[in-house]
């Protein structure tokens, strides 16, 4: 019981002595409105936010449905090979999803990086 009292009293104390070291070491800025990206209807000083690319995002988002989409096809292979109808049917299913949605992503040009 006394070790858990000091470690609260050594951890409290060390945190208490670490913020009170940050606050008397930083330095304040005097015009924090310029950082935000609206300013209660005044004229922002600069852009709110960096451009960035749409593209980053729909490769970031199609490689993780092919992430998940491996998740769920690995644990139906050793069941594949047991005959069952249920699971090759809805492993078929499965896959004709994915398989349609790719095509439907290629035809949209998704996977065209330079447009």
């Amino acid at each position: 019981m006394l070790f858990l009292i000091s470690s609260a009293v050594g951890i409290l104390s060390l945190g208490s002595i670490l913020l009170l070291v940050s606050m008397l070491t930083s330095v304040e800025k005097e015009d924090k409105g310029g950082e935000t990206a609206f300013e209660c209807g005044f004229d922002p000083k600069c852009g709110g936010r960096l451009p960035f690319s749409l593209r980053f995002y729909l490769i970031a988002i199609i490689f993780l449905v092919f992430d998940v989409e491996i998740v769920f096809l690995l644990p139906l292979v050793p069941s594949w090979h047991s005959g069952v109808p249920a699971l090759m049917v809805s492993g078929g299913v499965f896959v004709a999803i994915l398989i349609l949605g790719t095509v439907y992503e290629w035809w949209e040009g998704s996977f065209d990086w330079a447009q």
